[in-house]
Parts: C-alpha cells; sequence; structure tokens
C-alpha cells in the first residue's frame, strides 16, 4: 500500500508536484514510514507542528525536504519576520513558502533596508495571494520603493495594518496600490503622523474607494483636519474608529457632523474612539483595541455603536443624535475625562434604547433616578458599566429598578448605597450577573445577604471594599467560601485588591471553590505575619481547585513547603509575589522573603509554570543567609539543567538596612526539554 509524494496532489488542495518516475521512486526509498501513510494522515501529523518544527524535519534528508513543505502548507499561512522570529538567514525558508502564504507580519527590528529586500523576496518566492499584511514600528523614507512592493504584494489584499509606523503616506496612494484592500489600520509611532494627507484636498471628485468598509486611523490630532476627504472617498464605510481628539462633542474633531459622515458614509454602523483604556480591563484583563470588523452583522443597516466624548459637547446636540438612533443602537458609550458638573440626567430619562445592550457612562455626572428610568427601556442590556463620578442609589431608586434578564457584567465605579439593603435587592435585580466589579467606594457588602447574587458569579473583582461582618460572627467571610457546597459556588476568577482582613484564613477558605482558575489578593501582613504556617495550608488546598493563575502581595514569607506544593499544582501557568512597597519601611522585614532550596525544588517540579514573577523580594537560606544576583544565577543554572529558562534579575537602586540588596527575578520559560 503505497501513498508517496507520487499521489499527494490529490490531496494538496491547490498545489501539484511533477517528479520523474526515478525521483518519485528514490523519495519512496527515503521516506520510510512516511511512504506507507495516507495523505491525508500526513496533512493532519503536520497540522500539529509549528514552523520551527518543519525546518528541524526538512533536515532529516533530501526526501523529507521536498515532502515536508507540501504538507505543511497550513502552518505556514501566516508568518512573522522579526528579530526573533524568521529571517532571510533561515535555512529551507523559500521551500515553504509560496502562494499558500495568507498572513504576513513585519516587525520594525528588522530596519527598513532588509524589510525591503523580504518583501522582494517574497515576490520572488510566488507569494501573491497574500490578504493580510501588518507593518509594525517601521519608518519608511523611501515611499515610493515601499509602495511598489506593496503593489507587487497586494493582488489579493483585503487587510493592511500600519502600526506604530512613522511613514508619512497618502491613503490615496496607499489604496490605489491595494486595489482589493476593504480593512485599513493606521496607527502612528512618534512625532511622525499622516500629516501629507493634506495632499487628499485636490484630489478628483470622481475617484472613489468602494471596497474600503473599515477603517481604524489612530494619527496625531493635525492629521484629523484631513479626514473630511478621507471619509468622503469611502461611500461604503461601516466601521469607522479614531483616537480620543476625533468625537468631542458628538462630531469628528467639531469640523465634522455626525449627519455629515452619515451623508458621506450612508452604511455607518460603527463609530469607535481611542480612549486609551478598555472599561471592562478588570474582567478582560486586555487594553484597548480596535472592535472586530465582524462584531454586527452588516446585512441591515444604521448606527449600532456610538462613543462620545462629551467635553464641551452641546449636550442638545448629543441627545438628539442618540434619540435619532435609537431604534438601531447597541451599544453606546458616554465619556469626559475632565470631570465637571454639568448634569445629564435630563438627557438619561429621555433615551429609550430598546436594542440598547452595552451602556459606559465615564466621568458622566447624573443621578440614580436617571439612570434607573433609562434602564427601563433596555430590556437587552448584557453591560452595564457606572464609572468615574460619585452616585448614590436609594431604596426608592432601587425599587423602581427594573429586572434585566441578560445583564451579564456589571462595574460600579465610586457607586455608593443608601444602605446595604440596597445593594442587595440590586443584584436580585440582575439574575444573570456573571461578572461584577466593585471599586474606589466605601461600599460595605454583607455577604450573608449577597451570597444568593455571589453564588452565581464567575468573576469576581473588588477593590477597596469592605466586608461586613454580622455580630457574633467571627469570621463569616471565610465560613461563607469554607462550607458552602462545592456545587453552590461556581466561581473561577477572585480578585481582592487594596482591602482589609485579607488573611491567609479567607485564602484557603476560598481554595474550597473547585472552579477557582485566577486568584489574585492583596493580603493585610499584619494578619500574616504571625500565620507562620498559614501560606502551607493554602497551597496544599489549593491542589482541590483548577488555579491557573495565582497573584499574592503582600506576604512576608514563602517556606520551602508552600514552594514545594506550587509545584504539584497540575494547571498552574502564572506566578506572581511580591511585598507591598512602604518607603517609610527601610528594614528586610518590608521584603517578602523567599526560600530559594523551595523556589528550586517548585522550579524542578513543576511541569506547567511558564512563568514567575517575584518583585521586591529576598532568596534566602534557611539559616537566613541572603543570596546574591551571581548565587542566583549559577544555581538556577546548575540545580535545574533539565528545563530551558531565561532569568532576568533586577536589582533595586537603594541599600536595605543590613547592607543587602532587594531584586525583582523573572523566571520566563521558553521550553521544556
Amino acid at each position: 500500500m503505497l501513498h508517496t509524494i507520487t499521489t499527494v496532489d490529490n490531496a494538496v488542495d491547490s498545489h501539484s508536484c511533477s517528479l520523474d518516475s526515478s525521483s518519485a521512486s528514490l523519495l519512496d526509498q527515503q521516506l520510510g514510514f512516511m511512504g506507507a501513510l495516507y495523505s491525508d494522515i500526513l496533512l493532519m501529523v503536520f497540522s500539529y507542528l509549528d514552523q520551527q518544527d518543519c525546518l528541524t524535519c526538512m533536515e532529516v534528508c533530501q526526501a523529507w525536504q521536498q515532502i515536508v513543505p507540501l504538507y505543511s502548507q497550513s502552518v505556514w499561512e501566516t508568518v512573522s519576520f522579526s528579530s526573533r522570529g524568521l529571517s532571510m538567514d533561515t535555512v529551507y525558508l523559500e521551500q515553504c513558502l509560496g502562494d499558500h502564504v495568507k498572513t504576513v507580519v513585519f516587525d520594525g527590528n528588522e530596519g527598513k533596508d532588509k524589510l525591503y529586500h523580504i518583501m522582494r523576496k517574497l515576490v520572488d518566492w510566488g507569494c501573491n495571494k497574500i490578504e493580510a499584511l501588518e507593518f509594525r514600528g517601521y519608518v519608511t523614507v523611501d515611499q515610493d520603493t515601499f509602495l511598489a512592493l506593496l503593489e507587487r504584494l497586494a493582488p489579493s489584499l483585503t487587510r493592511l495594518y500600519l502600526t506604530h509606523h512613522g511613514s508619512n503616506i497618502t491613503l490615496p496612494d496607499l489604496f490605489n496600490a491595494c486595489p482589493n484592500l476593504s480593512h485599513f489600520t493606521y496607527q502612528s509611532y512618534g512625532s511622525v503622523s499622516m500629516a501629507n494627507t493634506t495632499l487628499l484636498v485636490p484630489v478628483a471628485q470622481s475617484l472613489q474607494f468602494p471596497k474600503i468598509t473599515y477603517l481604524s486611523l489612530d494619527a496625531f490630532e493635525d492629521s484629523q483636519l484631513h479626514l473630511e476627504p478621507i471619509l468622503q472617498l469611502c461611500p461604503n464605510l461601516q466601521y469607522f474608529v479614531g483616537p480620543k481628539c476625533v468625537t468631542h462633542g458628538g462630531v469628528i474633531r467639531r469640523h465634522i457632523t455626525l449627519d455629515q459622515l452619515l451623508s458621506w458614509c450612508p452604511k455607518i454602523i460603527c463609530l469607535q474612539t481611542n480612549h486609551g483604556y478598555s472599561p471592562l480591563y478588570e474582567i478582560t484583563g486586555n487594553s484597548w483595541e480596535p472592535i472586530a470588523s465582524d462584531t454586527y452583522k452588516t446585512d441591515a443597516y444604521g448606527l449600532r455603536h456610538y462613543e462620545i466624548c462629551c467635553e464641551n459637547s452641546d449636550r442638545g446636540e448629543l441627545t438628539r443624535q442618540l434619540m435619532q438612533h435609537q431604534d438601531t443602537l447597541e451599544f453606546v458609550s458616554l465619556y469626559k475625562h475632565r470631570i465637571d458638573h454639568m448634569d445629564w440626567s435630563p438627557m438619561l430619562r429621555s433615551l429609550q434604547l430598546n436594542r440598547l445592550r452595552t451602556l459606559i457612562c465615564d466621568g458622566v455626572h447624573f443621578n440614580a433616578a436617571s439612570i434607573v428610568a433609562m434602564l427601563n427601556h433596555c430590556p437587552l442590556l448584557e453591560t452595564l458599566v457606572l464609572e468615574g463620578v460619585s452616585v448614590t442609589f436609594s431604596a426608592t431608586d432601587v425599587q423602581f429598578l427594573p429586572t434585566l434578564p441578560l445583564l451579564s457584567t456589571l462595574k460600579c465605579v465610586k457607586v455608593e448605597f443608601e444602605d446595604e439593603s440596597c445593594l442587595s435587592a440590586m443584584l436580585e435585580r440582575f439574575p444573570a450577573l456573571k461578572y461584577l466589579v466593585f471599586k474606589s467606594s466605601s461600599l460595605t457588602i454583607n455577604l450573608s445577604t449577597a451570597f444568593q447574587c455571589l453564588r452565581r458569579l464567575k468573576h469576581l473583582y473588588l477593590d477597596r471594599v469592605q466586608w461586613k461582618y454580622d455580630n457574633h460572627d467571627d469570621d463569616p467571610v471565610r465560613r461563607l467560601f469554607r462550607y458552602s457546597s462545592p456545587h453552590e459556588l461556581g466561581i473561577e476568577v477572585i480578585q481582592l485588591r487594596r482591602m482589609s482582613n485579607i488573611s491567609y484564613g479567607l485564602l484557603e477558605a476560598m481554595a474550597h471553590i473547585p472552579t477557582l482558575k485566577v486568584l489574585n489578593a492583596d493580603l493585610d501582613a499584619a494578619l500574616c505575619v504571625d500565620d507562620k504556617f498559614g501560606l502551607d495550608r493554602f497551597v496544599d488546598r489549593l491542589k482541590e481547585t483548577r488555579i491557573e493563575d495565582l497573584t499574592l502581595h503582600g506576604v512576608p514569607y514563602m517556606s520551602h513547603a508552600a514552594l514545594d506544593g506550587l509545584g504539584d499544582l497540575p494547571m498552574l501557568r502564572d506566578l506572581r509575589v511580591a511585598r507591598t512597597y512602604d518607603e517609610t519601611d527601610v528594614d528586610n522585614e518590608a521584603y517578602t522573603h523567599i526560600e530559594f532550596s523551595g523556589l528550586l525544588q517548585m522550579l524542578r517540579k513543576t511541569t506547567s509554570v511558564k512563568l514567575i514573577y517575584l518583585d521586591k523580594t529576598m532568596m534566602v537560606a534557611t539559616d537566613e543567609k541572603v543570596y546574591t544576583h551571581d548565587e542566583i544565577a549559577t544555581l538556577m543554572e546548575d540545580e535545574i539543567p533539565t528545563r530551558t529558562f531565561l532569568t532576568s534579575i533586577y536589582r533595586y537602586p537603594f541599600h536595605l538596612a543590613n547592607g543587602s540588596f532587594t531584586y525583582n527575578v523573572i523566571i520566563h520559560y521558553i521550553a521544556s526539554m
């Protein structure tokens, strides 16, 4: 049964191989076991390899050099050229590339001369069906050369990303070089912006780019004056993403009104603003990034996503705009960087956004009654963010709050409640709540009354929030987590930042939650110093969870036993430990003491950990010896020969009281041997 290279053209789409019979026979002899496998099986096998694996396989023999590229085309659909990735010096690279390459990323570390060289080679190697190109951190001074090479690579190009870019290239030139382009993203770098877009002004009115549906232009403010001619050239634009200065006062840079934009781009469905951060960072862990082009279905038109910077804005005009599109809007973000006393309550009361799924009010002043009135007309709401301005909910406000059956995400910053029953009553209105964030408030949570909500959560983030203990109950918080049925609590992520009374005992109780994956807690050091074995008990209990990411601040001491136990956790991926820094405390007790023998033991045992970050720590022995920078590096190298890892140790610029240094140690595994 022979299924070798001679039949591969029947199994690999859009690629064929022409070999004479003598060459095929020679290959059969050299392929070994591969010659006895069906083509579809080989395709599946190679799909599990990465690019370096494929290059290594090609070193086996001449036969493998020829067959591996044919069966690994799916592995090479995306290629990245950088100082840490592929380069023109990579052996066998030419044989692996061709018209099956769909996405190419160029990292700016290569320099513009190497960039042009790589682009020419890709053309020569037949990479003529590339669909997406990304250039990171380049300053392409020779624009004619860049555009000429881009045009040769771009017959099939639909997506172009220039991120941290430093080139003054006019958009008409770019769009003309890429005639099938539909998605374009530009993010400026340094002091260079797309200032030359002034050349757009005299462009003939007949010139248009009807295929452009997605534009993300994050350039400097001086270039925003030239947005008008750009937008007029894109009649089918659906997504427009601009910098924070773009949508001041419901207009684009105060030069283009929303009505004008819709007259030029009647199919627009999303107007997004980069205001520098993600309002849901505490939940997603991601910083701001442009909206995906497939977020909304495009089979029906109408503005659905609208982010508005309300600085010095006309409240009446914004109200008119929102009411005009209230039948289609699904996402509304109202934000201000400078908090003032302009009351936006009348606008909120007037809106009836029946299709709204996300509402973000950040820095916009309003009263609780107005937001309650608005929520009564938002039955489909899934995400609610109230941030930046203090607002207090009374019992009457909560009484008129509707039940929102789809609300799964709630973030409240500086939100207060008249009494603890108001909070519990509000949470009861959100039966589908999964993600809860409370920050920066004098809020007191009575866990006994809030338990019904907590049992539904997947993600709990509390920052500077007080726990409330019932009378005659020594530690109801600990009791809540420890004695609840495993089926009652399904929390996967718990983050407790800058809170009081967080002890090892509480963490141990939380470790009774079998679904726990991420725990980030700021410990009360005063409660932990005297609990010598508390961390050991907590780590031992973690074995019953699914913990993947553990971050502990305020840890005074990590024993050999605790570190050894961390090495036994089968799913632990990231570990971060720090002692909260206090500038007034200069003695050794201000920093986490880590038994270095325990750290070495953990590294020997673990099969899952990829990152260890130890901040403001001292590596010590059981006899209180403090290890130096060189001793740490040497012992890491000598004691753990079976692991490959990168260790970076940063010395803080101050001495401790005993004359030694404290260290910031980062251990980042690159691979397992």
